[in-house]
């Protein structure tokens, strides 16, 4: 008994150091997660704000366009209102020419 008690024993402490030192392994590779989780979330940053830029520039360029876009249609608009005031006046003048009533 005592053989086999002094046998576990020593079974014992080889697997205790061994579990030991498995676990300061593991604990060196768990140190070394935050600083990777660092640098990871460092240069997702980076990223999300040369997104947010890149957003920024093509949501003021689109401003712009729009912009634009509301002059040219303002434009042609009272391009068109001119030309169908000319019509109109050309169409009355016709109208009397002929001697139809112009219409009120």
């Amino acid at each position: 008994m005592k053989a086999l008690k002094a046998s576990l024993e020593t079974e014992l402490e080889l697997t205790r150091r061994e579990l030991a030192s498995r676990i300061d392994q593991t604990n060196k590779r768990l140190d070394a997660v935050p600083a990777e989780l660092k640098d990871e979330i460092g240069g997702l940053r980076g990223r999300l704000l040369e997104s947010e830029v890149r957003l920024a520039t093509a949501t003021t360029a689109l401003a712009g366009d729009v912009r634009d876009l509301g002059s040219l249609i303002r434009d042609w608009r009272d391009e068109h209102r001119a030309d169908r005031s000319e019509f109109r006046s050309r169409v009355a003048r016709i109208e009397q020419h002929v001697g139809l009533a112009p219409k009120t």
